[in-house]
């Protein structure tokens, strides 16, 4: 899997580092081995970096990515807070990614934010989940 990450028990929060193209298909199993790990509800800082624009998702992937995210919170309960870390210059990732957190917050699945900078990032999550990203 090009998606790997780090358990911080503490602080309840994962570290997940994105390496490589990978598609939809990757992406919901990597949410799956989170719920089944029992670290649904923990904060994720998600760093998508490493990419270019290998593969961007179309809007059908992002629609069945937050179907199957639903499916997750329905069977897991609330999903905790995930904050994306992109470079400045990942403007395709970046707006994939805002469509993504927007829908999914609008389902309810969910908090999403899009961070330039991994300071604000990890302060956004480590801030009351009724927060909205800046």
């Amino acid at each position: 899997m090009s998606i790997s990450y780090t358990v911080d028990d503490v602080r309840r929060c994962l570290r997940a580092v994105t390496v490589a193209p990978h598609g939809r298909a990757e992406i919901v199993a990597h949410m799956e081995e989170q719920a089944a790990a029992g670290l649904w509800a923990y904060g994720v800082l998600d760093d998508v970096r490493a990419l270019q624009n290998e593969w961007l998702p179309t809007t059908s992937d992002v629609r069945v990515i937050i179907h199957s995210l639903a499916n997750l919170t329905r069977a897991h309960g609330p999903r905790g807070k995930v904050a994306f870390l992109v470079r400045s210059d990942q403007a395709a990732i970046f707006g994939v990614l805002r469509m993504y957190a927007s829908l999914a917050e609008v389902s309810g699945v969910g908090m999403f934010g899009v961070f330039h900078d991994e300071g604000r990032a990890i302060a956004w999550l480590s801030e009351p989940s009724n927060t909205e990203p800046s």
